[in-house]
């Protein structure tokens, strides 16, 4: 049941993840069908951070589809400001912390990096919301922490390991390619906000 899940999610996970790197609006009907499988999959292990995460995904994901205009997301990529951006560090940290100490009350196997991944997925997928340029740089940082969590649970999650190491590639190409949109477009929003 357990691989069934995880191979489910992952196959989701990699359409999402050229989707969004596309920047299509698209991306968010695999990105909600996959966290409805990674629900499952993280309550079968315990990941009880993931577990409520995913879950709230799930409506991000909704949402996401709803807040992205068809056709005008690319005009509107920016990028935060020096202030903002150690504002949101600030806030992940704290976040972070906050859900460790709750996490580190239950049986979860791997609390701090069930915490991070958590805290770092809420402030990303934020940040794709905003359509800022940033989300794919946490991405990147969280894809990692991901492969590490997988990799650390008793029973590995190779298909999901797999799969953070495509978006893991896949953050950084979506990185170059929204920042050449960006710049390919003279983006009159690509001031800081």
């Amino acid at each position: 049941m357990n691989e069934a899940l995880e191979i489910s999610a992952t196959l989701l996970g990699l359409i999402q993840g050229v989707l969004v790197m596309l920047d299509k609006r698209s991306n968010w009907v695999f990105y909600s069908l996959q966290m409805l499988f990674l629900v499952a999959f993280s309550f079968k292990v315990r990941l009880w951070g993931d577990v409520i995460i995913d879950s709230i995904y799930f409506l991000m994901g909704i949402a996401g589809f709803i807040l992205w205009k068809k056709g005008s997301s690319v005009d509107s990529i920016t990028t935060y400001s020096r202030k903002a951006r150690a504002l949101w560090t600030f806030a992940a940290i704290i976040a972070t912390v906050t859900a460790y100490s709750v996490l580190r009350g239950t049986d979860n196997p791997l609390p701090l990096l069930d915490s991070i991944t958590s805290v770092t997925s809420i402030i990303a997928t934020w940040f794709m919301f905003r359509h800022k340029l940033e989300a794919w740089i946490v991405w990147f940082f969280n894809d990692l922490f991901y492969i590490a969590e997988y990799f650390m649970l008793p029973d590995k999650a190779i298909y999901l390991i797999c799969l953070y190491v495509v978006w893991t590639i896949l953050a950084v190409a979506s990185y170059v390619n929204w920042r050449r949109l960006i710049h390919s477009n003279h983006n009159p929003f690509m001031s800081s906000k």
